[in-house]
């Protein structure tokens, strides 16, 4: 009898492992969220500055091998400002957000300002990144690239989208 539920119900178990593989696999591979959240960083970036509603991906590290991906991308509110925020002056720049602002589309000239997030797609997701490049391309945003370091700073009421990102150099965070 054993036996008998033994091969009837182990062909039916395959099946199902089997069939449902190929969406685990998919779900698995995919990773449209975050990747990574450090807690803290997006709080100290944006404490003053902006408020917003969800973190959506953050990475800070302070002893990166190699170079590092140092973003933190929010998602604003429903009323967010039109404008984008004055940049807080603070003593170190990893907690600095905003600068001279100019309107998106990013200029032909100015191509570069895409490198930062396509080189960070596997530590921001490449839905958030698909998003900020979207932005980016298209009118109605905010930018600003901060030509001391490469970091582009990104906001975007319309999308409700703000952040920051940059490469940092090896054993810089």
């Amino acid at each position: 009898m054993v036996r008998l539920l033994v091969i009837a119900v182990l062909p039916l178990a395959f099946w199902a492992i089997f069939s449902a593989s190929p969406q685990i696999i998919h779900e698995l591979m995919a990773q449209t969220g975050a990747r990574q959240v450090s807690h803290g960083y997006t709080e100290q970036l944006f404490d003053g500055v902006l408020s917003f509603e969800e973190v959506l991906s953050s990475r800070y590290s302070d002893h990166a091998r190699g170079e590092s991906c140092q973003h933190a991308f929010v998602r604003l509110g429903a009323d967010a400002p039109s404008r984008p925020p004055r940049a807080a002056l603070r003593r170190n720049r990893d907690l600095r957000f905003g600068g001279v602002w100019r309107l998106t589309p990013v200029a032909f000239a100015d191509t570069a300002a895409f490198a930062p997030v396509e080189r960070c797609v596997a530590y921001v997701g490449p839905t958030l990144s698909a998003e900020i490049g979207r932005v980016l391309r298209e009118p109605g945003a905010h930018y600003y690239r901060d030509l001391t370091d490469g970091t582009l700073h990104i906001y975007a009421p319309a999308a409700r989208l703000a952040g920051r990102v940059r490469i940092a150099p090896e054993g810089r965070p």
